[in-house]
């Protein structure tokens, strides 16, 4: 079942929203005005989603949009009671992963939250394992910067010198990284 937290800005009609959630079997955590909302406490909910009941959606309001973004991460997503080609804009620029103008069916809302949320989920996976493989990049840069070193001061093959750095590390009783670390810090000094 998907989760959702309704953040009210300004639409008279929340409950037929969430009425029209419930019917398309999705589950709403909370219902808050936008201005109010607790970016902590949303956080610990954790919905699958953020959905922002938008009928009269201000240009002002978008930072507190932005805010939320950054507090407590999810999936958003807007619905607006018209097209506003300004308000649209603008929260696309801040990571609002979709808009839909209201009077969709019940049925067509579930469609686009689960593909929403479908996305999401492949978005963040994909971001994690970006971010996995930077790091892991940033390690062997390191290990080869102190390899390269043992080459250039020892006259070594590049076989050797990592082999060194190898055994040495295991010797310390300490990760590779770490003893390469302090190889480069030790040439610095």
């Amino acid at each position: 079942m998907i989760n959702v937290a309704v953040l009210n800005a300004g639409c008279r009609r929340t409950r037929t929203l969430c009425a029209a959630l419930a019917d398309a079997g999705i589950n709403v955590l909370l219902v808050e005005d936008l201005g109010s909302i607790d970016v902590q406490a949303l956080k610990h909910l954790a919905p699958d989603a953020c959905i922002f009941a938008a009928g009269r959606l201000k240009r002002e309001q978008l930072p507190l949009i932005a805010d939320l973004q950054s507090g407590a991460p999810s999936l958003m997503l807007a619905i607006l009671p018209a097209e506003d080609h300004v308000i649209q804009a603008g929260l696309l620029d801040l990571g609002i992963n979709a808009y839909v103008i209201e009077s969709i069916s019940p049925a067509l809302l579930r469609t686009i939250i689960e593909a929403c949320v479908r996305r999401y989920a492949r978005e963040q996976g994909l971001t994690a394992a970006l971010k996995d493989s930077q790091v892991a990049l940033e390690r062997r840069r390191v290990v080869d910067r102190a390899r390269c070193l043992l080459m250039e001061r020892h006259g070594l093959s590049e076989k050797v010198a990592y082999r060194q750095l190898q055994s040495a590390a295991m010797q310390r009783g300490i990760p590779l990284l770490e003893l390469a670390r302090q190889v480069l810090q030790d040439a610095t000094h």
